[in-house]
């Protein structure tokens, strides 16, 4: 049983790997593992992973909205963060 996880384990590392040098980070993310989108954040591909963060819904985009309107609020685009959380509706987070 041990060694069938392993396999299953570097099954699963392998064809992440596959994905991230294919470009295919949305597979990632919907196969439930959620550091696609962290991947999409720090390389600053922002409309999909707001995109795919939507679909996983309002926990994870209410995340990455934060993230995204920190990130582009001390870049000065005031206007792009206004944009952007307008579109997703401003979600409401304490």
């Amino acid at each position: 049983m041990e060694m069938q996880q392993v396999l299953v384990q570097k099954i699963q590392q392998h064809k992440k790997a596959m994905y991230i040098n294919d470009g295919k980070i949305n597979k990632i993310v919907e196969q439930g593992d959620m550091t696609g989108l962290e991947m999409l954040a720090s390389r600053g591909q922002w409309d999909e992973c707001l995109s795919l963060a939507e679909k996983q819904g309002s926990e994870y985009l209410n995340s990455y909205l934060m993230k995204f309107a920190r990130t582009f609020l001390q870049q000065g685009q005031f206007k792009e963060t206004a944009r952007v959380l307008t579109r997703y509706n401003t979600p409401a987070v304490q």
